[in-house]
């Protein structure tokens, strides 16, 4: 399975999803500097499918499992940088 499979599917549902804000940090010896962004709310866009994972070539005799893949996008993106979750379930 790859990732694209998940975000080519149809949007499945619209969440808003209240984003903290972030305060400013200056640089720390091996951190970098962080400027403050105010909260916001983001609207995503939800996508999901159901995919069969095979096991290990060293399992073989396992059946293989089924779970759920999540794929969630920003709609409105700022300043041209994509946002997007993905994960397993």
């Amino acid at each position: 399975m790859r990732w694209e499979a998940v975000g080519q599917t149809e949007v499945q549902s619209r969440v808003r999803v209240q984003i903290p804000r972030q305060s400013a940090r200056p640089k720390k010896s091996k951190q970098q500097a962080r400027a403050y962004r105010p909260g916001r709310d983001a609207d995503l866009a939800v996508r999901y499918m159901r995919v069969q994972l095979r096991p290990a070539h060293y399992d073989a005799d396992k059946a293989p499992i089924a779970i759920w893949v999540i794929h969630a996008r920003a709609r409105k993106i700022r300043r041209r940088i994509p946002k997007r979750w993905s994960g397993f379930c």
